[in-house]
């Protein structure tokens, strides 16, 4: 973006008080992202027939999988997370 453009969406957050997901918060949301476009993918997949070669998945439903999978992600979404790696220990 140009110097203006920032300076100018700086000017309408700090006016605002909207501040976008930094850090650890921000990768929660990405991986709730990508995990509902993977369900959008299966859900894809099985409305034309193409699960396990006869409208049927084998094994577990990778649909009720993701779905898992994004019900525990929101539920972790808002817990706090630092937004700077911490140091073990040795490292000091």
């Amino acid at each position: 973006m140009g110097a203006r453009t920032e300076a100018n969406l700086k000017a309408f957050a700090d006016q605002t008080g909207i501040r976008p997901a930094t850090g650890g918060k921000l990768d929660r949301l990405n991986t709730i992202q990508e995990l509902a476009l993977e369900l959008i993918r299966l859900a894809e997949l099985e409305k034309s027939g193409i699960c396990g070669g006869d409208g049927a998945w084998y094994g577990c439903d990778p649909i009720e999988g993701v779905a898992r999978e994004i019900h525990e992600a929101t539920q972790r979404r808002d817990e706090p997370v630092p937004d700077t790696p911490i140091r073990p220990p040795w490292a000091s």
